[in-house]
């Protein structure tokens, strides 16, 4: 007999004044990239040159201008999905951490069994 257990996490609505997200492409073209699947799998390599090519100036420009002279810490949102560990959030943190001159947040990402978001867009 096999049990499969569900994590479910509700969303909590975002706050009155929470900024605006930044968009810095299209999915269709992240999705097409020769680096993607790979990413998605874990490569951290792949993710690193994803990275380099997708995040542009305007969205940086665009998060520095939100960030109003602040200097947060830059924290990647952790997926661990079907393919594995998702080493594109980690890659775009760290990308965006040194490009703006901010410290990256000492983070240990929790390990939960499956993210569900892969095929929403950017504003799920």
């Amino acid at each position: 007999m096999s049990t499969t257990m569900s994590l479910i996490i509700p969303r909590t609505p975002w706050p009155e004044h929470f900024p605006n997200i930044v968009i810095h492409g299209e999915l269709s073209v992240r999705n097409r990239h020769s680096a993607y699947a790979a990413a998605k799998g874990g490569d951290a390599e792949a993710a690193l040159a994803l990275v380099h090519d997708l995040l542009t100036d305007k969205g940086l420009q665009n998060i520095q201008a939100l960030l109003q002279g602040r200097k947060p810490l830059v924290t990647p949102v952790a997926a661990i999905e079907v393919s594995g560990f998702n080493a594109i959030p980690d890659a775009m943190a760290q990308e965006i951490a040194m490009r703006l001159e901010l410290q990256m947040a000492s983070y240990d990402p929790p390990h939960y069994p499956q993210v569900q978001k892969t095929q929403q867009n950017q504003l799920y």
